[in-house]
């Protein structure tokens, strides 16, 4: 990550012993918060002790985080898990069977009744209708909170695809009101379930510090449906309130470039990247159908491009005074813009196309450098005047990104 300029990642977590929805081999997860009394690989049971921590696991936590932060990365701590729960209906790769919240897996019998997808409606696993298990759960979000909270690089991510939305809600507000008194106070995040249904207004809606939303109306919910809210092609405007992170898992599953990365950078959001299961335990099995062997090949050019220019668009965010940069699409020809205005102005170029871009309320010279994103050089052009309408000529057949930039004199 370092060696790319990355500062973000997410911190996984799973509720299971056994499973992976992308492999049908018989992959082990470990560990987990609490200890595990018995289990049976080949069977594929698990007997855990709901009142035991296994302090294993918050050790780890703790170390990961502190490399992360002498790295300056930031890190998502995930607090749940949604592919924990039957999400794929298939048998051979169920995670329930070994979820540490099924009744039958801990010696509390506590837990959800099955390991359906979690409901609006239903006493799912992540849901405030099973009252008992809410409860355990909330002393490991406590035990959680008093391992990381003396971290300045730490975010909470409630959980990752699944809840209701009213648990979701609830989990975020204990959370703000664990830390208020403690001595440090963390961004607290919510991701898109993409299923069951979910709209992206109700994360806008919800009480989050920033969230992760998805491309909507989804097809698979409304057949032959276009894409209103576009995260990943035409990247659309959501007019958020709150910090955006646009995550290729939430979108794709595997997918993204370098196109994709430098519209979300203009349009004011935080992009990043989930790299493709190849290479992790199990992953040579792969049975997602619906993805290329491409998108599911962790040395895919494209995605090497893509991390590249990750950190690329992060360092040109260091140089910016970010704090008073706004997404401006009507200032240039392309619509994707980041401008601090009569300041700075990063502008995506399409390829083979030229720049028009506004500069009525800009006064003085400016500095033009362009980069290359496909051969991830800079090169610097003539300056140019503020005052009126300005074309810049691309000096390349790539796509192109434009640094325009006040010159102090």
């Amino acid at each position: 990550m370092t060696d790319r300029n990355l500062n973000f990642t997410r911190l996984w977590m799973f509720e299971h012993r056994y499973g992976m929805s992308y492999s049908a081999e018989p992959i082990v997860v470990s560990p987990h918060p609490y200890k595990l009394l018995k289990s049976d690989d080949e069977k594929r049971t698990t007997q855990f002790d709901l009142n035991q921590w296994n302090e294993e696991y918050f050790t780890r936590l703790k170390e990961r985080i502190e490399i992360a932060s002498e790295n300056g990365i930031y890190v998502s701590v995930m607090l749940f898990q949604g592919w924990s729960l039957d999400k794929t209906g298939t048998a051979s790769i169920d995670p329930w069977v070994s979820n540490y919240m099924n009744p039958a897996n801990n010696i509390q019998k506590i837990g959800a009744k099955s390991g359906k997808v979690d409901s609006d409606t239903e006493p799912t696993v992540h849901s405030l209708m099973n009252p008992e298990l809410l409860a355990f759960q909330l002393k490991y979000v406590d035990k959680v909170i008093e391992t990381v909270n003396g971290f300045d690089n730490v975010l909470y991510e409630i959980l990752n695809e699944g809840g209701a939305i009213d648990w979701t809600y609830y989990m975020i507000h204990y959370i703000r009101q664990k830390e208020r008194n403690l001595p440090k106070q963390h961004p607290i995040g919510m991701s898109h379930r993409v299923s069951p249904r979910m709209l992206n207004a109700d994360l806008e809606n919800s009480p989050a510090d920033w969230i992760a939303p998805a491309d909507e109306p989804m097809d698979w919910m409304y057949p032959g449906s276009s894409f209103l809210d576009d995260m990943r092609y035409n990247l659309s405007d959501l007019k958020s309130n709150k910090v955006v992170i646009l995550d290729t898992d939430h979108l794709w599953g595997c997918g993204g470039n370098y196109e994709w990365a430098w519209k979300a950078f203009l349009q004011g959001y935080n992009p990043i990247f989930m790299d493709p299961w190849d290479g992790l335990l199990g992953a040579d099995t792969v049975r997602v159908a619906w993805l290329s062997p491409c998108a599911q090949s962790r040395n895919y050019v494209q995605f090497e491009l893509l991390r590249k220019n990750l950190g690329i668009t992060r360092q040109v965010a260091q140089e910016l005074d970010l704090k008073n940069c706004k997404p401006m699409p009507q200032l240039v020809s392309s619509r994707f813009c980041l401008a601090n205005p009569g300041e700075s102005y990063v502008v995506w170029v399409e390829a083979g196309k030229n720049l028009t871009i506004n500069l009525f309320n800009a006064i003085g010279e400016f500095s033009v450098t362009w980069y290359n994103p496909v051969t991830l050089k800079f090169m610097e052009n003539e300056p140019i005047r503020g005052g009126d309408y300005c074309v810049l000529q691309s000096p390349d057949v790539n796509n192109m990104i434009a640094i325009i930039a006040r010159v102090n004199k």
